[in-house]
């Protein structure tokens, strides 16, 4: 315990290097070490290859099993720089010897489960593909939550696109669903579409600072809408945290946490903000369960290349709406929904950062209009362009749906002056 406690000072310090050092000098001592000591280490800031010797010198030096943590460890170093293709089939084997631990460990599924499957690798079947693995994931998210997470934060980092490289589909099902299963679980509903899109009408995307102040930034403009759009990624970067709890406020201090019923319960302030959060979430989507778009991490993914090619970097969780929104507005996306682009809907991302959001949208207009970028070429976003706007809630309190075409950010003659108000 004592050389646990003596890594983690240095790992929460800010000192990997050092902590990682230590543990190869105690290591080369012979000093008794735990499987905690090692997790101390790896939840430091590490490469993969780095976070790879740490395990290492775990199994063989002290021969000590892995558990699903430790994996979680892994994906967290493999997620900092992932690499398309290769990051999915390592995080697909590491999802298997995570399911093969947990099955050694369960005596019903070990019984239920060939044993070409338990004690060796089958070129067959995965266990991860195997009719076991729906009841493994479940005691999977109960147990280790840490991995579910870590598993959904490298998943959303990736560029890939299961369509074009078809190969990597049935290695990213699986990964997939485990990730799918949490989120599921914090909004209480799976994705869906609604049924039904008017022609012509105003659909909302989300961004996630909105989704953390629901009845200030969006209830008072919800009957301009016939259709709200959540992305993965801003419920991502809601569960990130960040800002302030709005109801229950009070001043800092431990005596003012220590009478906060919420917090006594849940434990510190981030989880009391993000349980206020998800309260105020869960009710919205049942109110208006009907007009929600919940989009999957599967639809997410499958548009991940085109972040960077509007300028937002993939990395950039609460960003990725504004992606998101401007691929809804297209047509010429392969892989993307056209159902809104084709009833000539207007796209409206909300966003109260500028910065942060918005400006990933006005920008693209600006540039247009200008005429610095070949609207030949790019065609098809100058005709989606047409159909997105940007609302400010905390700067135009006074908004309105637009209620005329953004032709004329595109066309210089029509004039300026509707670009300014759509800010």
């Amino acid at each position: 315990m004592v050389y646990t406690n003596l890594l983690l000072a240095y790992v929460r310090a800010g000192y990997a290097a050092d902590a990682r050092a230590t543990l190869e000098v105690l290591v080369e001592a012979g000093a008794p070490l735990s499987r905690g000591a090692f997790h101390a280490v790896l939840s430091a800031t590490l490469t993969l290859r780095e976070a790879e010797n740490v395990l290492g010198l775990m199994e063989t030096r002290y021969n000590i099993a892995p558990t699903p943590q430790t994996y979680a460890y892994l994906l967290q170093a493999a997620s900092a720089k992932p690499s398309g293709a290769s990051t999915v089939l390592q995080m697909f084997d590491w999802h298997e010897l995570v399911l093969k631990s947990l099955a050694k460990g369960n005596n019903v599924v070990r019984h239920g489960m060939p044993k070409t499957l338990l004690h060796g690798h089958s070129s067959q079947t995965a266990i991860s593909t195997s009719s076991l693995a729906m009841s493994l994931e479940g005691d999977l998210l109960a147990r280790y939550p840490a991995y579910a997470e870590a598993v959904e934060n490298a998943l959303v980092r990736l560029r890939v696109d299961p369509a074009a490289d078809p190969g990597l589909e049935p290695y990213l099902r699986p990964l997939l669903r485990v990730a799918q299963l949490r989120m599921n679980d914090f909004t209480g509903m799976t994705p869906q579409v609604p049924t039904r899109i008017p022609k012509g009408m105003a659909i909302a995307v989300l961004a996630a600072d909105v989704l953390a102040n629901l009845e200030e930034w969006f209830m008072p403009f919800v009957s301009y809408y016939s259709a709200v759009v959540i992305p993965y990624t801003s419920l991502v970067a809601l569960r990130g945290g960040g800002g302030r709890r709005l109801d229950g406020t009070f001043e800092k201090g431990t005596p003012q946490l220590l009478n906060d019923p919420l917090w006594r319960e849940t434990g510190s302030e981030q989880q009391a903000m993000l349980q206020s959060r998800r309260s105020a979430l869960l009710k919205f989507l049942e109110t208006y369960h009907d007009v929600i778009h919940l989009v999957s991490l599967g639809e997410e993914l499958a548009l991940s290349r085109d972040c960077e090619r509007y300028g937002i970097g993939v990395r950039k969780t609460f960003s990725r709406c504004a992606a998101f929104a401007l691929n809804l507005a297209r047509l010429d996306v392969a892989h993307g929904t056209k159902v809104y682009a084709e009833q000539a809907c207007n796209i409206v991302l909300v966003s109260a950062s500028f910065d942060g959001c918005g400006k990933y949208v006005v920008d693209l207009k600006q540039e247009l209009l200008r005429g610095t970028k070949d609207g030949e070429k790019l065609r098809g976003l100058a005709d989606g362009l047409q159909r997105v706007w940007y609302h400010n809630p905390r700067t135009s309190p006074q908004w309105r749906p637009p209620q005329v075409s953004v032709t004329s950010l595109i066309h210089p003659a029509v004039g300026r002056p509707s670009y300014k108000q759509s800010r």
